[in-house]
């Protein structure tokens, strides 16, 4: 398949850069839902009306940011600490 993408990034970012930054759109987004389903049981909504499934899952977005910021930085406070 032929893909054709328009941005307005820098030419001095190049083509393969432009492609590398659009496709790692998608694996942020892949890794969001993923762990939702994986981890968090979000396959199962729980409610149904249309308003209670999308603050459900913007809250989950919220959760899930927050959570890995933590994670992120308690690797970087043991790696800092492992250092001294």
């Amino acid at each position: 398949a032929d893909w054709y993408w328009v941005t307005n990034l820098p030419c001095i970012v190049g083509p393969k850069n432009a492609v590398s930054i659009l496709h790692s759109r998608w694996q942020i987004e892949n890794k969001c839902f993923g762990e939702i389903v994986d981890t968090w049981n979000g396959d199962h909504i729980y409610r149904h009306s249309q308003n209670a499934i999308v603050v459900f899952i913007l809250f989950l977005f919220i959760v899930l940011n927050i959570f890995n910021i933590f994670l992120s930085f308690a690797k970087l406070m043991n790696t800092n600490a492992a250092g001294k």
